[in-house]
């Protein structure tokens, strides 16, 4: 017989052995109470009256097979009862149990047929797929059994084959509802679960540390950020690690202020400056738990400082239009003026120094507005014999004081 597995796993592995451990308390419960029936000779007539023999030991056999099942699951991990395999065989072996003590007592008219019902309810819970549709057919097959063995014995009547077939469409019945509440409760448990999963890897993904602490500074819970802004070791079992002894006076003085201004501390005296914010996760505890998100400094101030760089350029490019202005009029200037018939060779050289540096303000002008709208560089080929000539030209012209007498002359013209 091949059983339906689980998507998730270990969600489904919880349930089923939650679900497990209640109905071995169901068992044991029922045996003893149908051994205490057995024994009390009121209630002589209602269990093991044709066949008292076959009912104690089948009482017997089924309750000392549950109270072994009870201590194994005490002492084993309860996981590994709930296989689908082991599961389908505890639930067969309640359905004959019940069957064997159903005959010794008279079949469907002693009332225990109605117990299969449970069974059935839970292997609706406790096994998933069409294998657990099985449970109810033989639960039936085996009570219409029962009826006939007694029917030869003539011990009971007819009209009890009724009453057999209304126990199987409930068994039936009990088996599919229960199917379908613990499918629903499945998908419900899987989407929790995927839930879960993405928080934790957002909580382990992202780069602010994530860390929850108790009343006493244990940590119960801490992403891989936090252990590496607290300088903790990376192990995945955090239980026993406390916050560093500066973080811990930070929490102290916070918890007697309760402020919402962020804290900032060094884990050591070398190491970079850390900025906490601590939160209460349950007001309503005695002993609340507390949150506590912590950054790196060198991240704000980053942040901070491309603010700035970013209010510097447009700063710069407005200053640079403002300067770009004048110096068009200069250079337009210069042009007309180069342009008059009655400058001499001085003059003439004036203006073309004048030119040359006009285009050189305007070049830095336009290296700043380059900066300013961080477009993309653009390589240039320059012919560098060229370029360092006219550097030298121009630092001979300045040196040797060329157009000093021209300006002279311009100054004592306007006086």
């Amino acid at each position: 017989m091949v059983f339906d597995q689980d998507l998730l796993g270990q969600p489904q592995l919880r349930q089923r052995a939650a679900l497990l451990r209640v109905y071995n308390y169901y068992r044991i419960l029922i045996s003893f109470g149908f051994l205490f029936l057995f024994l009390k000779e009121s209630f002589g007539e209602f269990v093991g009256a044709v066949n008292p023999a076959l009912f104690r030991q089948t009482i017997l056999v089924y309750l000392f097979v549950n109270i072994l099942i009870g201590l194994m699951s005490l002492f084993a991990p309860l996981d590994a009862f709930a296989k689908p395999t082991l599961l389908f065989t505890i639930l067969l072996f309640d359905i004959f149990a019940f069957t064997l003590m159903m005959s010794a007592s008279g079949g469907v008219s002693s009332g225990l047929g109605t117990f299969l019902i449970f069974t059935c309810a839970f292997g609706g819970s406790l096994i998933y797929g069409r294998s657990s549709t099985v449970l109810p057919a033989i639960a039936f097959i085996l009570t219409i059994y029962v009826e006939f063995y007694l029917l030869f014995l003539e011990k009971t009547d007819l009209q009890n084959f009724f009453q057999a077939g209304v126990l199987g469409i409930a068994y039936f019945g009990a088996n599919l509802f229960f199917q379908r509440a613990s499918q629903q409760l499945r998908k419900r448990d899987q989407e929790v679960f995927k839930l879960e999963q993405i928080n934790q890897l957002v909580v382990d993904r992202t780069r602010i540390g994530v860390i929850v602490v108790s009343s006493t500074g244990m940590i119960k819970l801490i992403n891989n950020a936090g252990k590496k802004l607290l300088v903790i070791p990376t192990a995945p079992d955090t239980s026993d690690e406390h916050l560093p002894d500066r973080l811990l006076d930070e929490l102290a003085e916070w918890s007697a202020n309760k402020t919402n201004d962020p804290v900032i501390f060094h884990t050591q005296d070398s190491s970079p400056e850390l900025i906490a914010t601590f939160s209460v996760i349950d007001e309503t505890n005695k002993d609340p738990d507390t949150l506590i998100f912590i950054e790196d400094s060198t991240g704000v101030q980053r942040q901070a400082q491309q603010l700035k760089l970013a209010s510097l350029g447009r700063l710069t490019a407005s200053i640079a239009h403002e300067v770009r202005n004048p110096l068009g009029a200069i250079s337009h200037a210069t042009q007309l003026l180069a342009e008059s018939e009655n400058l001499d060779a001085a003059d003439r050289k004036m203006t073309d120094i004048i030119q040359r540096h006009s285009k050189r303000v305007n070049l830095i002008i336009e290296n700043t507005l380059q900066l300013s709208r961080r477009s993309e560089p653009q390589t240039q080929d320059i012919n560098l014999k060229a370029w360092l000539e006219s550097i030298v030209q121009e630092y001979i012209a300045q040196r040797e004081g060329q157009y000093i007498p021209a300006l002279c002359s311009q100054a004592m013209l306007l006086n």
